[in-house]
C-alpha cells in the first residue's frame, strides 16, 4: 500500500503538463478574435497544479503578445474549470471462506476496497487585448508588459 502511494506521489511530481501546444496531456491553445483580441487557454493534466496552470497561461499571453509585435496585454475576462475524478490504486478484493453442512454451503468473508484518490484537472482561459507602446505614455491601467512577464516567469516555465 505504501509503495503504491509512493509511486503515485512520484508520478505527481514528474508528470505535470509541460509548456506546450495543446495535446493529449494538456497544454495551451489560442484563437485570434480580431487584430488585437485573442482567447488564450491552458489545460493541465491530473498532475498539474492550479497555480502552475495560471502561470503557464500568463506566460502564453505574454509570448503571444510579443509574437504579434505588441508590447502589452490587457486581460478582459477570465474563466476557470476544475474536473475531478477518482483513480483506483490496485484492485478490490474479497477474502473469505466457505463451509458445507449437509448439502448447504455457507460463505463468509470481508470485502476490501482498493484505495481511491481524487484527481483534479485544472484549466483556465482568458480574453486578452494586445497593445503597442505609445511613445513615453504609460500603459493603460491593468496592462501587463509582455517582455517583463516573460523574463519573470521564464525560469518557472519548462519547455
Amino acid at each position: 500500500m505504501r509503495f503504491l502511494f509512493l509511486v503515485a506521489a512520484c508520478l505527481l511530481i514528474c508528470c505535470a503538463t509541460p509548456y506546450q501546444p495543446k495535446g493529449f496531456g494538456g497544454g495551451y491553445e489560442d484563437v485570434q478574435i480580431d487584430e488585437t483580441t485573442f482567447e488564450v487557454a491552458f489545460r493541465g493534466n491530473g498532475f498539474t497544479s492550479a497555480q502552475r496552470v495560471r502561470l503557464m497561461l500568463l506566460y502564453r499571453c505574454a509570448e503571444l503578445t510579443t509574437q504579434h509585435a505588441y508590447d502589452y496585454f490587457l486581460i478582459l475576462g477570465a474563466e476557470g474549470e476544475v474536473l475531478t475524478h477518482e483513480v483506483q490504486l490496485g484492485s478490490d478484493r474479497f477474502s473469505g471462506s466457505s463451509q458445507s453442512y449437509g448439502g448447504t454451503t455457507r460463505y463468509s468473508g470481508t470485502y476490501h476496497a482498493a484505495p481511491r484518490i481524487p484527481v483534479r484537472r485544472y484549466s483556465n482561459s482568458v480574453l486578452i487585448r494586445v497593445l503597442r507602446r505609445e511613445g513615453d505614455a504609460p500603459p493603460p491601467p491593468g496592462a501587463l508588459e509582455a517582455r517583463s512577464v516573460i523574463s519573470h516567469l521564464a525560469l518557472q516555465i519548462s519547455r
